[in-house]
């Protein structure tokens, strides 16, 4: 027999290779190296090209309803909004409206809502406007309910076509969870959400808010509303409990029913590295700015339910705030920026006490 050649098995484990890094400088080892849980998301990103083109296909067939829907709501309408309109002196003014109306499909849209969460957050941004209409414009309910329906019909069907439902809103096993199957608690949530809307806007009205529609609104024929008292309380919480309906579905139902992460090694995949590649990552991670530092500890630190109804929450508050202004501001003659603002901050303020209530809810339920 000839001799032996170099056996890289130890003496007592025959088979197994050995575990010594017994190797020379330049040598490839195999190095196990994890692959991120959002590597798949990320190569189908809200950004890809292929959103892009869906996205530009949305927003062309949302404006093109809403200019159909619009032009047939003559008859129900019947002129009613003509005389609080603003008169639009330029194209610039047409199309700084129109531009906004992308925005406020971007939104949604790049923040991976479904369909029923865009209904639910264009009803939500719009609701300020409409009541200030019914309230102190004295417009026809029918031609509020009108507009509003219009307004929500074009941006959701053509939602509904690109961006089917979610599982927390299509009844998957995955997210039935006691607290939002339980329809006891479904009821207590929608009149708490009701009710800290209802609350913020009876306060503005038996405090400040009269003497700034005054100040701000030029030529506001009626603030007979703000003036109604305890009696006025009760017709406004009815005429609110759609509004905290919705905002339980978009902010509590989509963060409760976020799966918890898993506490499990991802899935891993083999790559051959040099013994220098791994030094020069770890140089690398060393020099990792503070503020990507802070967002991996204080962001990804939370738990994925607690990160989407933070998030959630800001931009409905931010959007809210920002739609009221250019509506109002924009549309209605005789609205200066500051009272646009004021009325708008009243529901921006409530959206995010109703987060707060939220947060606290999933908190205390372990949800």
């Amino acid at each position: 027999m000839g001799p032996k050649s170099a056996s890289t098995t130890s003496p007592g484990k025959r088979g197994r290779p050995s575990t010594k890094a017994g190797t020379t400088s330049g040598t490839k080892v195999s190095v196990e190296v994890p692959i991120p849980k959002d590597a798949v998301a990320r190569e189908t990103s809200a950004f890809s090209l292929e959103s892009m083109l869906h996205f530009a296909l949305l927003a062309g067939s949302s404006l093109l309803l809403s200019t159909a829907l619009f032009s047939l709501s003559v008859p129900i309408t019947k002129g009613d909004l003509a005389w609080t309109s603003k008169r639009l002196d330029s194209w610039r003014d047409v199309m700084v409206l129109l531009a906004w109306r992308v925005i406020e499909l971007a939104v949604p849209w790049f923040s991976g809502y479904d369909a029923w969460d865009a209904l639910c957050f264009i009803g939500l941004i719009h609701l300020p406007a409409y009541s200030l209409l019914l309230n102190f414009y004295n417009i026809r309910p029918t031609t509020i309910i009108a507009v509003a329906t219009f307004t929500i019909l074009s941006c959701t069907i053509p939602f509904s076509y690109f961006r089917p439902l979610g599982p927390a809103h299509s009844g998957s096993p995955a997210v039935n969870r006691a607290i939002l199957a339980d329809r006891l608690t479904t009821a207590y949530i929608t009149v708490a959400s009701t009710l800290v809307y209802t609350t913020f806007i009876y306060l503005s009205f038996v405090t400040w808010l009269p003497t700034h529609l005054v100040t701000y609104f030029n030529g506001l024929p009626d603030i007979t509303a703000a003036h109604a008292g305890p009696k006025g309380f009760v017709s406004l919480f009815l005429s609110l409990l759609p509004a905290g309906y919705g905002t339980r579905d978009l902010l509590f139902v989509t963060s409760a029913s976020q799966p918890p992460e898993k506490q499990v090694e991802p899935k891993t995949t083999r790559r051959r590295l040099r013994s220098s590649d791994s030094r020069k990552e770890e140089e690398e991670q060393r020099d990792e700015s503070c503020i990507a530092s802070l967002y991996k500890k204080a962001w990804l630190g939370l738990s994925p339910a607690l990160r989407t109804l933070i998030s959630r929450s800001l931009a409905l508050a931010l959007m809210t705030l920002t739609n009221t202004f250019v509506q109002l501001a924009g549309t209605i003659s005789g609205v200066e920026p500051k009272g646009a603002l004021g009325w708008g901050s009243i529901w921006s303020l409530a959206t995010l006490v109703n987060a707060f209530f939220y947060g606290w809810v999933q908190e205390a339920s372990g949800a």
